[in-house]
């Protein structure tokens, strides 16, 4: 072979050589950036949600990791959720403990097969409780009176705050079912709230005198209680509603009370979070 085409084959032979040698050296390298969650472009796709009582996010990493959600209130850890699993898609939430209307901080934390870490910070408010109660219908199976129709005026109590009144008396007899038809809401519901319906009969012979007020005429009522005076006899109808998670539809409740009053209350109510 001339010397020349042997000098050029010596050339080409060292160029992918060294070609070679190069990507060697480069291949280890890439292959590390992507089987390892050592920087923050790691976690992609990142989204948080929120509900009334937790707080969740949805993700993907490059790489396979297991992933912890805490959640804070006021610096205080409160809530943790944890995954071991090592998976690239992740949905995470943490336990259903939170307070609805409350302002938390919560970190979301990966790591790869290598111990590496990542983690995303946020806040979040938790969505409202709202609590709507359906008060249909009252059957009156005591009205007190022997002889003749009571006269009654009811009161509606949901939860702490929440009342709602039928101010006008009614005579009622015993046996008779009424419309009460009474749409009673309280925002920021706790998670169990008591419904109370009280039925208050008077025995006042005279009739209402317009110069009369309500304490005049009732005395100091609603007492959200059972009992008897000279001049009135009233009792009080209560059930708690599990007002803890959204219903989704109207679920129906029932009261009842034996006497001095009797009467049996029945209704519906749902639960809604925003």
């Amino acid at each position: 072979m001339p010397p020349k085409t042997t000098a050029r084959r010596a050339r080409i032979l060292g160029v992918f050589s060294a070609g070679a040698a190069a990507a060697a050296l480069v291949a280890p390298a890439a292959a590390s950036a992507t089987t390892t969650c050592a920087s923050a472009s790691c976690i992609v796709n990142f989204e948080s949600q929120r509900s009334g009582l937790s707080t969740s996010a949805s993700f993907d990493t490059t790489v396979p990791t297991k992933d912890a959600i805490r959640v804070y209130k006021d610096g205080t850890l409160v809530a943790t959720g944890v995954n071991p699993t090592m998976r690239l898609h992740h949905e995470l939430s943490s336990p259903a403990v939170l307070t609805p209307n409350t302002a938390y901080t919560w970190h979301v934390t990966v790591t790869d097969a290598q111990g590496n870490t990542q983690e995303r910070v946020g806040t979040t408010t938790t969505k409202h409780r709202n609590l709507l109660v359906y008060v249909q219908t009252i059957t009156v199976t005591k009205d007190s009176d022997s002889g003749s129709a009571g006269e009654f005026r009811t009161d509606f109590k949901v939860g702490p705050t929440a009342v709602h009144s039928l101010m006008v008396p009614t005579s009622i007899e015993s046996g008779t079912t009424v419309n009460a038809t009474q749409f009673i809401s309280l925002p920021d519901a706790p998670a169990s709230t008591a419904v109370k319906t009280e039925m208050f009969d008077t025995d006042v012979s005279n009739p209402r005198l317009p110069w009369m007020d309500d304490w005049t005429y009732y005395g100091s009522h609603p007492f959200w209680t059972t009992g008897s005076s000279w001049a009135a006899d009233w009792s009080t109808a209560s059930t708690t509603l599990d007002t803890l998670t959204e219903t989704k539809a109207y679920v129906p409740f029932q009261a009842q009370v034996d006497g001095p009053v009797g009467f049996v209350v029945r209704g519906q109510y749902l639960v809604s979070y925003s």
